[in-house]
């Protein structure tokens, strides 16, 4: 009776982007601006200095300054602002036009400092606190952000500016419920406002409530009069998520029509195309987003899945080298590249690619089933059990580990343990149920219990009528009973159903030796 064990093959990245991200974030800009003074402050933080009147002099500077900043001339523009600071400590206004220059330096600790120099001057309000809060989030204070943006709305329920960078502030704390309550109150205020809906879409990938999210992607398709590309892409992406193949093609068609260049469409598109079976074109896909970024690993890995599922193992490889070199902490390109040379039969090469994997995660269970089914083949069987284990150990219903422990143990004569890891899988009904069914009979058939095995068998039958291997194991059985005609009739059965040009020529001498 013949028997085999399950190789297990990799997996396919189909959407390499972070859906995690907030998209558009569209920050109020620090424009410039001429606060009211206050009069004299109620309080005066030591080492702030008081308003002091402003001379000729600082405002000439001031002036200067500004225009160094219409030149983009920022370096420039700190120094003169820093001097009329000198001249005068309690200009307010100079703090806040460094404040600017700092911010277009990427200086936002500096410009924050500034900021909050020049509030305690001139007091708080509603359009400072958000102005600050814009800086916290660039300086990736996000926390100090949603109390600074927080005031503001007490300052005016209806800024809208400040719940929509709230809700950013709130989506990168991973607060994403708190940022969806901001969205609505944006779309509440604005219903018009197109990357509001973008940006909640977003929110309601990261909560896995898809349709919520192509919901509010078409809205801002609708409203959108920019960045129209970039929301077609991300629709799309969750189109391919939901295995609505043809409305994510038309997508990304429409997003690049649009002037979207992203390598995420092509990858996207080419694992598409891979599951409709459609190789070649996948392989365009994948080679365009390669030329798009060169550097990134997932694409030679998925160019390397397809060379490995059509067979061009050393394409394969080199696709899979390419990725390590790439992202060499990455478990799942040494398991891949292992699975290549296990087909090219270069276990040596296998063994120490899948060793990689699990020195890099060692919770990985389809590196150790796929040792395993090495070592199955190195006939190093006792390690081989030690990692079917292990499999087990990670993953309780793992049908295919406890199949091929099972064999195994058939295989080094210990049918006890064999039976207990096929009982297993047929009192689960796990999907190999009925292989689990013939291998159960194999070893009856080996005890000489043959009224167990032929029960198994025609289980087996009824469970799948189409499974070519029960007719075979039951006709031998029948054979063994003495029961020729209905030996003959599952031969003649498995005749049909087998495909494997040198098994029906066994199974043909069989049926003659029968008289069939």
């Amino acid at each position: 009776m013949s028997n085999s064990h399950s190789k297990t093959y990799g997996t396919f990245i189909t959407v390499a982007i972070t859906l995690g991200a907030i998209a558009l974030i569209l920050l109020s800009s620090l424009n410039s601006y001429n606060p009211t003074p206050a009069g004299n402050l109620a309080t005066q933080t030591p080492g702030v200095p008081s308003i002091t009147p402003v001379s000729i002099e600082a405002i000439n500077l001031m002036l200067k300054g500004e225009q160094a900043m219409v030149e983009s001339e920022y370096q420039g523009a700190v120094t003169i602002f820093s001097k009329a600071i000198d001249l005068v400590p309690g200009y307010e206004n100079a703090y806040i036009k460094r404040s600017l220059a700092y911010k277009a330096l990427g200086l936002y600790k500096q410009s924050l400092s500034d900021l909050s120099i020049a509030m305690q001057l001139s007091g708080e309000t509603g359009e400072l606190l958000r102005q600050r809060g814009d800086l916290y989030v660039l300086a990736g204070e996000d926390a100090s952000a949603v109390d600074d943006y927080t005031k503001a709305i007490t300052f005016d329920p209806a800024d809208v500016e400040a719940y929509f960078n709230r809700s950013v502030a709130y989506a990168r704390l991973n607060k994403t419920n708190e940022a969806i309550a901001d969205i609505d109150q944006v779309i509440s205020i604005m219903p018009d406002r197109a990357n509001a809906y973008f940006n909640r879409a977003v929110l309601y990938e990261n909560l896995n409530e898809v349709e919520n999210a192509l919901v509010d992607y078409s809205k801002a398709i609708q409203l959108s009069k920019e960045n129209g590309g970039t929301i077609y892409m991300r629709r799309g992406l969750v189109y391919a998520q939901l295995e609505r193949t043809f409305e994510a093609l038309a997508d990304f068609e429409q997003a690049i029509s649009l002037g979207v260049e992203n390598e995420t469409i092509y990858l996207t598109r080419g694992a598409i195309y891979w599951n409709m079976e459609k190789s070649d074109q996948a392989l365009v896909e994948f080679n365009k987003a390669l030329s798009l970024n060169p550097q990134n690993p997932v694409i030679y890995y998925n160019l390397g899945g397809v060379y490995l599922n059509t067979q061009q193992y050393d394409l394969a490889i080199a696709n899979y080298d390419k990725a390590i070199q790439l992202a060499p902490s990455n478990t799942l390109f040494f398991n891949n590249r292992g699975l290549a040379y296990y087909l090219k039969d270069n276990l040596r090469q296998a063994l120490s690619d899948y060793d990689q994997a699990i020195r890099l995660d060692p919770e990985y269970s389809e590196a150790y089933q796929n040792r395993a089914n090495a070592l199955v083949r190195a006939k190093d069987l006792s390690l081989a059990i030690a990692d079917y284990t292990k499999v087990i150990e990670l993953e309780t219903n793992s049908p295919d580990a406890y199949y091929n422990r099972g064999i195994v143990y058939y295989q080094l004569k210990d049918y006890e343990a064999a039976l207990a890891d096929f009982n297993t899988i047929i009192a689960s009904e796990m999907p190999n149920v009925v292989q689990a069914l013939n291998m159960r009979a194999v070893i009856y058939y080996t005890q000489q219990k043959v009224n167990l095995a032929l029960d198994d068998l025609t289980a087996a039958i009824n469970r799948d009528p189409e499974y070519p291997d029960s007719y075979e194991r039951r006709a031998l059985t029948y054979k063994a009973m003495g029961k020729t005609s209905q030996a003959v009739s599952d031969l003649k059965r498995y005749l049909e159903l087998e495909t494997d040009p040198d098994l029906l020529k066994e199974a043909e001498k069989q049926l003659q030796a029968l008289g069939g």
